[in-house]
């Protein structure tokens, strides 16, 4: 699915790792796949929905250790040398967690999109102003 991104225009996203302070929270992770999810497969058409998910980084492993894995898994590609992670949706109090900032600092690093909730959510959503202007001017 193509997303609009400024300053780098119309990006195809595939999938799309959600990175926050709460790694431990699996009901909150859960709730904002979902909701994330149900916004992309309406807003896909005929195009495939991006996929969002979080990445198995736990809280019980060694720093060194899970930052190496985060390394990794940020940075991973295809056989045909595109990125598996094509973008991250940042939560609420990422900048004060050391992994989630990063983490976020990686994905920027190797030309992830790294965006907040609410890019992500708008990002997705029907274009409200586009559609207000057509409307307008068809006079309905």
């Amino acid at each position: 699915m193509r997303v609009d991104v400024p300053g780098r225009g119309a990006v195809d996203i595939r999938r799309v790792a959600i990175v926050g302070p709460t790694w431990t929270d699996l009901e909150m992770f859960s709730e904002t796949c979902g909701l994330l999810q149900e916004t992309a497969y309406a807003s896909a058409g005929d195009a495939d929905p991006i996929r969002f998910g979080w990445l198995p980084w736990h809280p019980t492993m060694d720093d060194g250790h899970r930052r190496r894995q985060m390394v990794h898994d940020l940075a991973a590609e295809w056989s045909d040398c595109s990125p598996c992670i094509d973008g991250v949706c940042l939560l609420e109090g990422w900048r004060t967690d050391g992994d989630a900032a990063f983490a976020a600092a990686v994905a920027n690093t190797c030309g992830a999109v790294v965006k907040d909730l609410k890019w992500w959510l708008d990002a997705l959503a029907p274009d409200a102003a586009q559609e207000a202007a057509g409307e307008e001017a068809s006079g309905q």
